[in-house]
């Protein structure tokens, strides 16, 4: 009768540790997570297969919320962004096409100058290299030159071309002779003929891409049996 009445109080105090262990592990293993919001638990017993959510009946999209955090950072552009952006597109493109015609003009500009400088060195070319005297100090002289139009005028739009000769170096009463754009020639002034010397200036005007008149002119001294 010892013997068991001692067995039994060894049991007995070997379960009472083993229940108090259990009661340890189940505290330890078991806790409760509060969110921050009103009504809202989470319990998680660490070890097990589920996470289980406890939402409140006002908020019932709680537990996606929670199941997703990552995603709470992330947003689209809005509306306005979006209009904005266009916006900037939209005048960059129109910068780009406005400044691409302003080089186009500059470049079909500097076209037109270099045609229109090439055409009046060739007038003076001829009116130095034409003799005699009296093709560059008489009417039909200068007209029997200049009815002929050069070559780079071919290149230029409405051109006006006007010979104008001064008696040099007293000055006096101008020779001059004009060729308008369809090859119509007219005069004013009286023969030269008598001088030794003149002036000659040609000038040549048309009408640039931009239907804006242009005109270039150049002179020289030209004297009788050479310049």
């Amino acid at each position: 009768m010892a013997i068991t009445a001692k067995c039994a109080l060894r049991f007995r105090g070997m379960g009472a540790v083993f229940g108090s262990s259990r009661n340890w592990m189940t505290h330890t293993r078991t806790s409760t997570v509060r969110t921050g919001a009103p009504g809202r638990t989470v319990n998680s017993v660490f070890g097990g297969a589920r996470i289980g959510a406890v939402a409140d009946s006002k908020n019932p999209r709680s537990a996606t919320a929670m199941r997703t955090p990552h995603l709470r950072g992330r947003s689209g552009f809005s509306l306005a962004e979006t209009a904005v952006a266009m916006g900037v597109t939209v005048v960059s493109l129109l910068g780009f096409y406005f400044a691409a015609g302003q080089a186009v003009r500059i470049v079909r500009s500097g076209k037109e100058v270099a045609c229109a400088s090439e055409m009046l060195q060739q007038r003076i070319e001829t009116f130095r290299f034409t003799p005699p005297w009296s093709n560059l100090t008489t009417v039909s002289g200068i007209t029997s030159i200049v009815s002929v139009p050069t070559a780079a005028s071919q290149n230029l739009s409405g051109v006006t071309e006007t010979f104008r000769i001064t008696p040099y170096p007293a000055g006096g009463t101008p020779l001059i002779v004009t060729r308008s754009p369809n090859g119509v020639i007219t005069s004013s002034g009286t023969d030269l003929s008598t001088h030794r010397c003149v002036e000659l200036t040609v000038e040549t005007s048309w009408t640039g891409s931009a239907r804006t008149p242009k005109s270039r002119q150049i002179s020289t001294i030209v004297a009788r049996g050479g310049l």
